[in-house]
């Protein structure tokens, strides 16, 4: 269905309803209807749909491969800013017919095929453009990925925020090598973020790659092992002179 091109009525600056568009930023369904309103609307529309993504499955990550891959529908992705990737659904508590499931703050998780390492991969000229990332429900610890993945994450060369939330690695190490993979990352939110307790959670101050420099680091509801583990490394990275605020919202690491 072509949008409308109907001029009836008074017709206002575009400066004005580009505003107004953008006042629907994050209401998808809205934007959509202004997008097949006329044709002047489209773009903006456009740029406004295409400037957060939100990835569930590998489902929707193949949907938005074959989009990219067309000639003309690949330059929608260029003002793509956000990028949300959930590796598992937050349901509600499981019954014993939905079991397995595994519970995380009062919620229970449905274990999925990993797929957020395969994003830089699969949509490698998308990704270019991402500022802020969110990911969500990655577990590397219960599904071992390739040891190779972290890496992946260099094509994320923009980032410059990341948001970790009910997280699990495999190891430390892990965390490290995806941290140091973006060149950008001033900015680290950690929310019960928690790796293999059987692994050592140290690092000299030499790498092999580029550290982080972060200015801003916020530690929500990380246990304690842990989250003293990541401040101990941060002060032995070029973190510790660029880090400006540091937030520690947990009662075992602020006691």
């Amino acid at each position: 269905m072509a949008p409308s091109t109907d001029t009836t009525g008074p017709i206002l600056p575009p400066e004005i309803t580009d505003r107004i568009i953008d006042c629907l930023r994050g209401n998808p369904w809205a934007l959509c209807a202004c997008a097949l309103t006329c044709q002047t609307w489209l773009p903006r529309s456009r740029y406004n749909l295409f400037r957060t993504l939100l990835i569930r499955n590998r489902a929707s990550l193949e949907s938005l491969v074959a989009l990219a891959r067309g000639p003309y529908t690949l330059p929608f992705f260029d003002p793509v800013h956000e990028l949300f990737l959930y590796e598992r659904d937050m349901l509600p508590p499981p019954t014993p017919q939905s079991f397995p499931h595994r519970t995380v703050e009062g919620y229970s998780v449905k274990q999925r095929r990993p797929f957020v390492h395969l994003v830089p991969l699969r949509l490698p000229q998308v990704v270019l453009s991402v500022q802020v990332l969110h990911i969500e429900g990655l577990d590397w610890r219960a599904q071992p990925v390739h040891p190779s993945a972290p890496v992946s994450f260099a094509a994320f060369r923009a980032v410059s925020a990341l948001t970790l939330q009910h997280t699990e690695f495999g190891s430390f190490g892990e965390l490290q090598r995806v941290l140091c993979a973006l060149p950008a990352l001033a900015a680290l939110v950690l929310h019960n973020v928690r790796w293999a307790n059987d692994s050592a959670p140290r690092a000299t101050a030499h790498s092999r790659c580029a550290q982080p420099r972060l200015s801003t680091l916020c530690l929500h509801r990380c246990p304690t092992k842990e989250g003293s583990a990541l401040l101990d490394w941060v002060a032995r990275t070029p973190s510790s002179h660029s880090l400006r605020e540091l937030q520690l919202r947990d009662p075992a690491l602020t006691a």
